[in-house]
């Protein structure tokens, strides 16, 4: 079983940038082209947030569109760009999204779950879980100990910076709910638009990179601004394997989207180091 992971996403308008500079249309475009040429396909697209910039009507409405071009089953997760309400319109009522209130849902794999928890703190960019969201999910990981799950949030329940004040109401609680529900196998977020993996109560917390652009990387000494870079976008890819540990686990892999040069094909000989060479073949064996 292959369930990817795309995230931050932005995407504004038909033809409108991001901050005037960012196509996250074309970027879009480009990883799906990638997702969709994934051989064997994904069972699930998971989309973990900041699907939108503003969370406008014809924003949501344009990102739909766009989603609805995946080879694959998408199931959306909000975040802290998002507008619950404009993301409800569009998508609220289908495929297990609750119409009002929190976008907590679930989606049921043989053999695996995905827990889908709404993390937004409405005016903040930061996250939040109170105790109706938190009471929902105990519960409903409870329904169902035994099914391997995957978590999935927008905003990182742990600090990922060495000396930044980490503000998420609710994440210490949380915690303590993972801690209870050893199926948790995978916690998945965006926010961060960098790739960060955390051991985190029993489970792995994975920050995904994000499909428009990265942050730059300021984890060592946070920087208060604002700073964006165009570099390699890519998306998460999870297998689920029955054979890892005692009742199977996840291989998480990163997954690049670019124009890149190659592939090569390499000759390579201890023996005969002069001789090494690499010659440009097709994308794919034979």
């Amino acid at each position: 079983m292959l369930i990817a992971q795309i995230t931050d996403l932005h995407v504004r308008p038909k033809g409108k940038l991001a901050y005037g500079i960012v196509d996250t249309e074309a970027h879009l475009r480009r990883m799906i082209a990638s997702i969709n040429s994934l051989d064997p396909a994904p069972d699930l697209v998971l989309a973990t947030g900041d699907l939108t910039d503003f969370g406008l009507p014809e924003e949501n409405a344009h990102l739909a569109e766009l989603l609805a071009t995946i080879n694959a089953p998408v199931r959306p997760v909000m975040g802290n760009h998002d507008i619950r309400e404009n993301f409800q319109a569009v998508f609220g009522g289908r495929d297990g999204v609750p119409k009002t209130g929190f976008v907590n849902y679930t989606v049921d794999l043989d053999p695996v779950r995905v827990v889908i928890l709404d993390s937004v703190r409405v005016g903040s960019h930061e996250g939040l879980l109170d105790a109706e969201r938190l009471t929902w999910l105990d519960q409903t990981l409870a329904a169902r100990p035994a099914a391997p799950t995957i978590l999935a949030l927008h905003h990182p329940p742990v600090s990922t910076r060495l000396n930044a004040h980490f503000d998420f109401p609710g994440a210490e609680e949380l915690g303590a709910v993972i801690a209870k529900h050893s199926q948790v196998r995978r916690v998945i977020c965006g926010h961060n638009h960098e790739v960060v993996h955390v051991p985190w109560q029993g489970s792995l917390v994975t920050v995904a990179p994000s499909v428009a652009h990265q942050h730059k990387f300021d984890a060592l000494k946070p920087d208060p601004r604002f700073l964006i870079y165009m570099s390699t976008p890519g998306f998460m890819l999870y297998h689920w394997r029955r054979d890892l540990g005692a009742a199977g686990d996840f291989v998480a892999f990163w997954v690049p989207v670019g124009a890149f040069d190659g592939p090569y094909e390499v000759t390579w000989a201890r023996d005969a180091p002069d001789a090494s060479a690499a010659h440009l073949v097709g994308d794919g064996p034979g």
